[in-house]
């Protein structure tokens, strides 16, 4: 008797043709990084200052011999507490006491230190383009008082992202995965491209939101997808490609911006690296690991002779004839999102797995939206970072062969821990410090090394703890609660403008906490994988009931199947009981 695992195994043969399907099918995640990551481009906020027209007019007779340095001097505010002069107001100097008003009396009441009045911009401003010709900030002036506009689209595009992951997982679950790969591949290039002829910051957020929606569809099915046709000797590698392949997006994202100044032409840019991945979607075969959890037994046995065609094996009927872990269609139901929470050990590990995420990914998008400050090239810095998580995943790869999955998890989020502390006593004592500059760089990339390294082993980690017949559905509340982080993040980067030190410390205490729970989580290396949630939740309570830390909440919990669930529920009626002994740990 044979499990549908050797199956897989056997169909996979020697052959690479679903490893380059693994390669394929997440070669959609390098448009979807650079989406991910678009706000540190094209919402990039350049150098300005208030638009002043005795030197910005050039019909007016003031602009000549005024150099930069000197409308900084004269025309603007100096503040006190910030070390810095104020480009969201300008001077008004009373010239009364000149025989004509010029930039030379200007001068001489700036040298008298002659008394003036600080007026706002009133919405007209001078941009620095030396970088950028054009991005969303300078088209609509989301600077000053309309700052918080341009942290909103970033947060609205996560808001999306929020959306999109439980219901791309639900649907994904129902539905398959390449079907749901298909469709929201192809909506993604769409809406991307619709992105770029945005006529005003309104329409934009519609579009960003319905970006992360879709583009996170994708995600859900394809680190599923690849997981679950992979050899189970693969399966580590198969999802770190994932995350290989989102560092790589990264970085060519810093590629194609440099080359590509205005934010308009960077969308359809990115719009058109989305093609390759429709075309390859639609050469693919359904995931039969899902076929055969759905008992589809035909589409199953099929999808397998194909891979197993294509690997040059030749299929065993014998092998799938005396398969012994067919699934029981009336053994659960295929709502997944109720079956996960109704069993106590499977909701008490998705709220801690869903925890773990959200703080990883507070973490690793406010060091990413921050790269943008840092000392050094916006570019260079980019690009430094998505090989940093390259580095990471590989290197990562290597050390969990030796470690485990659950403790890397926990390792790299004591890293960032450290790193964001670290980063914090630096940046308070490094200000104007060319070297302490550096080092608070160095500590920001150690930063992205860990929280890199967390996200690749958490999506390895979260489809291998829960069972095929959710798996899809577990992953997506898992990227829907890491949305929750990456919605926070733009204004954790905006609150550093009055507290600087208060973000970096938030990260590095809430990252310590989630890697300490981390270490509470079942191990997931050489174990095969669950069919159903009834037998989940088995391995779960064998696990927890030899835990001291998440004990306590189950101790009186009898209920693990689907028949004693009924059971228990026949004697709450019969005594009256009130119908809410099973609510949620969270």
């Amino acid at each position: 008797m044979t499990k549908f695992s050797d199956v897989i195994d056997y169909v996979a043969g020697n052959g690479f043709f679903y490893l380059f399907l693994i390669f394929l099918v997440n070669g959609c995640n390098i448009p979807v990084a650079m989406m991910h990551t678009s706000a540190v481009f094209i919402s990039n906020t350049p150098k300005f200052r208030c638009y002043i027209d005795e030197i910005d007019n050039p019909n007016h007779r003031w602009n000549h011999n005024v150099t930069r340095n000197n409308i900084t001097y004269i025309f603007l505010p100096w503040r006190e507490g910030k070390q810095s002069y104020d480009s969201c107001h300008r001077k008004i100097y009373n010239t009364s006491s000149c025989n004509e008003a010029n930039i030379e009396c200007i001068r001489g009441l700036v040298e008298t230190n002659a008394s003036y009045t600080s007026e706002t911009c009133n919405g007209s401003y001078v941009f620095d383009q030396s970088v950028f010709k054009s991005t969303t900030v300078t088209e609509w002036n989301l600077v000053c008082d309309r700052t918080t506009l341009k942290t909103i689209s970033t947060s609205i595009y996560f808001l999306g992202v929020f959306f999109g992951s439980v219901i791309g997982g639900v649907l994904s679950d129902k539905f398959g995965r390449i079907f749901v790969l298909r469709i929201a591949s192809v909506i993604s290039a769409i809406i991307i491209a619709l992105n770029g002829i945005s006529p005003n910051i309104y329409v934009f957020y519609l579009l960003q939101f319905l970006t992360g929606g879709v583009c996170m569809g994708t995600i859900m099915s394809s680190v599923v997808y690849a997981i679950e046709i992979a050899k189970e000797e693969h399966r580590l590698i198969a999802g770190l490609f994932c995350n290989i392949l989102f560092g790589a997006g990264c970085a060519l994202f810093s590629v194609v911006a440099y080359f590509i100044r205005d934010w308009r032409n960077i969308e359809f840019a990115v719009a058109l690296i989305f093609v390759p991945c429709i075309i390859d979607v639609f050469i693919m075969v359904e995931s039969p690991r899902w076929l055969y959890g759905r008992n589809r037994m035909d589409e199953a046995k099929q999808s397998c002779k194909r891979i197993a065609r294509m690997n040059g094996v030749k299929f065993d009927d014998g092998m799938w004839d005396n398969l012994n872990d067919k699934p029981k269609s009336s053994e659960e139901s295929h709502n997944s999102l109720t079956e996960i929470f109704v069993r106590p050990y499977s909701r008490f590990l998705i709220c801690g797995v869903m925890f773990i995420w959200a703080v990883t990914s507070l973490v690793y998008y406010g060091l990413i939206l921050n790269g943008g400050s840092l000392a050094g090239d916006i570019f260079w810095n980019n690009a430094l970072g998505g090989l940093v998580e390259v580095f990471a995943d590989i290197t990562f790869y290597f050390m969990v062969l030796k470690v485990g999955v659950r403790n890397l998890v926990a390792t790299t989020l004591y890293i960032a821990s450290f790193s964001c502390i670290a980063s914090t006593i630096v940046a308070q004592t490094g200000s104007g410090n060319t070297a302490l500059e550096t080092l608070g760089l160095i500590f920001a990339m150690i930063g992205r090394f860990g929280t890199s390294g967390s996200f690749a082993m958490i999506y390895i980690q979260c489809p291998q703890l829960f069972p095929t017949s959710g798996r899809t559905t577990a992953l997506g509340l898992s990227s829907m609660a890491a949305r929750i982080g990456s919605i926070l993040s733009p204004f954790t980067i905006q609150v550093q403008e009055d507290i600087p030190w208060l973000s970096p410390v938030i990260f590095g205490i809430l990252a310590f906490f989630a890697a300490s729970l981390a270490l509470t989580f079942p191990r997931t290396s050489g174990r095969p994988l669950t069919m159903n949630f009834d037998e989940a939740e088995e391995v779960f309570k064998t696990h927890y009931q030899k835990n001291v830390f998440p004990r306590i909440p189950f101790m009186k919990t009898k209920r693990v199947t689907a028949e004693t669930d009924l059971e228990e529920t026949k004697k709450m009626v019969s005594a009256d009981l009130p119908s809410t002994a099973y609510t949620s740990d969270c």
